[in-house]
């Protein structure tokens, strides 16, 4: 594995990580060009935080992967 495949399981950790913390600020940031005033649904940020862990869970299989 190279430096590459580093560079991306940093990127999908943080991708992940923004998810789980930041939910709401993520939907801004994915519709700010679509939506005046709206906000997210209690599903959205469920989901949003849901595929934070996941991302967050494939970033620790990639590193564990680089390890070995």
């Amino acid at each position: 594995m190279g430096n590459l495949s580093i560079l991306i399981a940093v990127i999908v950790f943080l991708a992940g990580l923004f998810n789980l913390l930041f939910p709401h600020i993520a939907w801004k940031f994915q519709h700010m060009l679509h939506v005046r005033g709206g906000e997210p649904t209690t599903f959205y940020l469920i989901m949003s935080r849901v595929s934070g862990f996941i991302l967050i869970v494939i970033s620790v299989f990639m590193f564990m992967g680089y390890l070995h």
